[in-house]
């Protein structure tokens, strides 16, 4: 019954707006679980901040694959981590050199700096 509740409480929550990423794109999720999720995303979405008054907030540092991901696991507990474009480091043969955008750990880690960045654990 108490798990009933839960998804009764979510999904009769508000739906809270965010554009995402340098276009701006239009992603929503219910408000209620964004914020169980984080005190900091409590704030964003139920407190007297402009973005709470409006509904939307601006992530524009965001990737929207990112934030995509974060939502899934707000949403199911889990998320699936992108393909990762995997190029072998050319100086040094069979190595994949440093960290960096084509590492395949690369959208794990930009998943936890945002999931940090809120208080949140993913």
């Amino acid at each position: 019954m108490a798990e009933q509740f839960y998804y009764y409480t979510i999904l009769a929550s508000t739906p809270f707006r965010s554009l995402v990423g340098r276009d701006r794109r239009l992603l929503t999720v219910h408000s209620s679980l964004i914020a169980h999720h984080s005190e900091s995303l409590d704030l964003l979405v139920n407190e007297y901040i402009s973005e709470a008054k409006e509904g939307c907030a601006l992530l524009e540092d965001v990737e929207e694959q990112t934030f995509v991901q974060f939502s899934q696991y707000a949403y199911t507990g889990d998320y699936s981590a992108a393909d990762p474009d995997i190029r072998p480091n050319t100086l040094w043969p069979g190595s994949f050199g440093p960290l960096s955008a084509s590492s395949p750990t690369f959208p794990l880690t930009k998943a936890y700096i945002l999931g940090t960045r809120l208080n949140t654990v993913v």
